[in-house]
């Protein structure tokens, strides 16, 4: 990749756009059409998104001459990064792509609409999708560099929000991060009053969260839109409003809402302590008043710091559960690995990493997730052994469309009360998928074209407890675009396909909190977080259900699995 494509994409992270959370798919475009920043158009005339010259381009660039695969044709020329990034999205401003807007809900709706327009090759979508996840995590580079700001020292779940009420007063964060915590008080001596307040277009005023004097938290700017209420600083803050008069304090129940709330924001958006911040330490203001102990006019707030460095830590307590030993032990293969670079990681030879590893059979094909052993410690033997029992679920999981009617249900005594309300792979009802490759509960491998579908199933489950189908470790945690909150395991089973035995990973998308972490050991029916309706652009993008979806790597390509076929096999 260039050093060109790199500082285009810290100039795009730094861009304002209409749609931020389009920015990772667009790069992915852009690492597509230009060769990851290689190409003559894209280092000659700073066109990494193989733009051709159009009369509406006036203004944002210039014709220019180019030979290009498909041969000689005019194209467009610009000036500078900032240049390109305004042309690419004003290029779209024109037929044959007007309409684009109401597909801009998802990356995977965007490109969906757009792609078969901008490129007649029938697999241009799949080679975008190919490195979108190589272009998010460009983006999450250029926007945090090398730094790493540690949570809350306890894992913790969102704390119960009586009511969401949306203030008209707030705005797009244009892809800034939350880093910041920004306390307040009211003023006013009643939720009511500043509810009110903040309903009122005229006052131009918000805040993300009121905590009343009885506790009771109320929403009214979501997490990911800029509240305003801290000036320069809304544009990466979380603002919390505690209602009080000047002269008066916390009530006790008051503050443990407060502490619940501002540990989980610390959690949930890697904020560190001393980005805790009552208003006067950003603007001059006699904000957050007397709530702490300190003095209106007391700049210092000594009681204020005080209250912060005994109710919060940095250090990450892990969540509760058995890990794995860190750096030793186990190591989960990444992408771009090799044996070899695994061995010297963990200074041993070669030779003795096969040896620790008998069930490879292949040194030089290993596949990203897999689960290698590094190193024998004491106990280390349970973390590799199959523990996980079939389900034996009592129906058979559809392979066709599930609406209202025809939802499946069934009581299970480790997963409890499920609804079954997507069925495998249905084709209406879900986002844009590229080509998928997909094993059917008949054991036969299908390639499906690009379509709205489903990949996994969805399920609701009657106590909003996430459950894990089968024991395994998790690989990954977060926020993972529009399925919101999303949990991967390596299962402690395998599933054998055309003679092979293959590591399987399952996903549990759409959750209100997690309640694991990376490199935990996950037992069978253990709780690894809370069903929610988590997206892209808050915790409230869909009807409360968990997305599941069953895959493993077959010579490095993704393949689904309807999860019956797996469960089949292992009875």
């Amino acid at each position: 990749m260039s050093k060109l494509f790199k500082q285009l994409v810290k100039t795009y992270a730094d861009t304002r756009i209409e749609f931020p959370l389009l920015k990772g798919i667009t790069v992915a475009q852009w690492l597509l059409e230009s060769g990851r920043g290689t190409s003559a158009l894209a280092t000659e005339h700073l066109n990494f998104g193989g733009l051709k010259w159009r009369s509406e381009m006036v203004g944002f660039a210039t014709p220019v001459d180019y030979k290009a695969s498909d041969g000689w044709d005019k194209y467009c020329k610009f000036s500078s990064l900032e240049n390109f990034i305004k042309g690419y999205w004003h290029f779209l401003d024109r037929s044959p792509y007007q309409g684009w807007r109401d597909h801009a809900a998802s990356p995977e709706n965007f490109i969906g609409f757009i792609g078969p327009i901008y490129a007649g090759d029938r697999n241009y979508l799949a080679k975008i999708f190919n490195v979108f996840t190589e272009a998010k995590q460009l983006l999450a580079d250029a926007n945090h560099g090398n730094h790493h700001h540690p949570g809350t020292g306890e894992p913790v779940t969102k704390p119960f929000i009586k009511a969401f009420i949306e203030s008209p007063n707030h705005s797009s964060r244009a892809g800034a991060d939350i880093d910041t915590i920004v306390v307040h008080y009211t003023t006013a001596g009643t939720f009511a009053s500043t509810r009110n307040h903040f309903l009122n277009p005229a006052s131009r005023v918000s805040a993300h969260y009121i905590i009343d004097k009885n506790g009771d938290i109320y929403q009214m700017v979501k997490d990911s839109d800029k509240a305003w209420h801290a000036t320069h600083a809304n544009r990466t803050s979380i603002g919390i409003e505690h209602v009080a008069k000047v002269g008066e304090k916390l009530t006790s129940s008051q503050e443990k809402s407060s502490i619940h709330l501002i540990k989980w924001l610390m959690s949930e958006y890697k904020i560190p302590k001393e980005n805790i911040k009552a208003h006067k330490q950003i603007s001059s203001t006699s904000c957050p008043g007397n709530i702490f102990g300190d003095g209106l006019d007391d700049r210092n707030l000594p009681s204020f710091k005080a209250w912060v460095a005994k109710n919060f830590s940095d250090n990450v307590t892990p969540s509760p559960g058995k890990l794995t030993p860190s750096g030793i032990g186990i190591y989960i293969v990444k992408p771009g690995d090799t044996l070899s670079a695994i061995a010297t990681r963990h200074n041993i030879s070669l030779d003795a990493l096969l040896a620790l590893n008998p069930s490879i059979q292949n040194p030089d094909l290993i596949l990203p997730g897999q689960r290698i052993t590094v190193a024998r410690v004491e106990g280390d033997d349970d973390l590799i052994v199959t523990t996980s029992r079939p389900l034996n679920l009592p129906i058979t999981i559809a392979e066709y469309q599930l609406y209202p009617s025809n939802y499946q249900f069934f009581s299970h005594p480790l997963l409890g009360e499920i609804t079954v309300t997507g069925g495998y792979m249905e084709p209406k009802g879900h986002s844009f998928k590229p080509e998928l490759k997909a094993i059917f509960l008949d054991g036969k491998l299908q390639t499906l074209a690009p379509d709205y579908r489903n990949i996994g199933i969805d399920y609701v489950v009657s106590d909003r407890k996430a459950k894990a189908w089968y024991g395994g470790t998790v690989t990954r945690r977060g926020r993972e675009g529009g399925y919101g909150r999303r949990v991967h395991l390596q299962l402690d089973v395998t599933y054998e396909f055309e003679g092979n035995r293959y590591q399987v990973y399952q996903a549990f998308a759409h959750l209100q909190s997690i309640w694991v972490s990376v490199g935990q050991i996950i037992g069978q029916g253990e709780q690894i977080g809370v069903m929610g309706g988590s997206g892209a652009n808050s915790d409230n993008d869909y009807p409360l259900h968990i997305d599941l979806s069953t895959y493993i790597f077959v010579s490095g390509t993704l393949v689904q699995i309807n999860p019956q076929a797996l469960d089949r096999q292992l009875a």
